[in-house]
């Protein structure tokens, strides 16, 4: 939930007017249609990363967390819907429901926010772990 929240407000306030070269408020109508497109795709991609993420990390035993490999079905279904979702917003079917393709400048600050996402949960694992001992 934290993590939801702070990527809201960094999507918001940050990085989307980063990408979209100004925020909401500052932009003409046309740019602010895009800026919404930019933030719903965003968000639409975090979502599906941050939910595997949180799958395979929460999915290992507890004292070790890379010890325990998934099922050869779960990575595969989850590698595929990473694959499906994340090539949609760049397919023309992507148009249909709103999604736009992200530039490059988007995928840096996903990359840096999934290293934070990766320790807060590796984090929280390890102090629940030691806290139940």
């Amino acid at each position: 939930f934290i993590c939801d929240v702070l990527f809201f407000v960094l999507l918001n306030w940050f990085i989307s007017p980063n990408v979209m070269n100004g925020t909401y408020q500052t932009l003409d109508i046309n740019g602010q249609a895009a800026f919404e497109q930019h933030f719903r795709t965003s968000w639409f991609i975090m979502s599906l990363w941050t939910q595997t993420y949180a799958l395979y990390i929460l999915n290992t035993s507890k004292g070790n967390f890379f010890g325990k490999m998934p099922s050869l079905q779960m990575m595969f279904i989850s590698i595929l819907g990473l694959l499906v979702g994340t090539v949609l917003v760049y397919s023309p079917f992507g148009g249909y429901i709103e999604l736009i393709p992200l530039s490059m400048r988007f995928w840096k600050w996903i990359l840096v926010f999934l290293i934070g996402y990766l320790v807060v949960l590796l984090c929280n694992k390890y102090f629940s772990f030691n806290a139940s001992r």
